[in-house]
């Protein structure tokens, strides 16, 4: 679905650990030549993870969440697209049920496994910043809702 689309990974300081986002300029060009972008968040103050402390797996379940959010986005058109991002921005239920969607979506891609690697380090790490863990814990699948789905996934 993402095959030909043009994806830039770039280090950004940003209030997250990662974000995914078309490109600004998203609205003056056609749908099939729009781009995406995936941040990195390089500063841990505000959250108090270091991506460079993740392990591999938890790096690839977390961009498999972003990844989740383009493929999301990709089959928007621009009017809808812009509508989403507007209700992300303004509305909590819309980012929880995103958040949450763009996680089932990376179990159901085969990536829950890597998920959940990313969530118990988040859950365990003791950096994390009690803002960012809140936000997390509210809008994000939990380690037993992980494990739930990848055992529903399997049956």
């Amino acid at each position: 679905e993402l095959h030909g689309k043009k994806i830039t990974l770039r280090l950004k300081s940003i209030p997250s650990t990662m974000q995914a986002q078309p490109d600004a300029a998203f609205l003056f060009k056609l749908k099939r030549n729009r781009g995406y972008h995936i941040f990195v968040n390089n500063n841990y103050e505000p959250t108090g993870i270091d991506y460079r402390e993740l392990s591999f797996n938890a790096l690839v379940g977390w961009l498999g969440h972003e990844f989740a959010h383009l493929i999301d986005y990709s089959s928007m058109k621009n009017r809808e697209l812009l509508g989403f991002v507007t209700a992300y921005v303004f509305d909590k239920r819309e980012t929880r049920r995103t958040e949450r969607q763009a996680d089932r979506e990376t179990i159901k891609r085969g990536l829950g496994v890597q998920l959940l690697d990313g969530v118990a380090f988040f859950e365990k790490n003791e950096k994390v910043s009690k803002r960012y863990r809140k936000k997390k814990n509210k809008n994000y699948l939990s380690e037993e809702e992980i494990i739930t789905a990848i055992n529903k996934k399997c049956d």
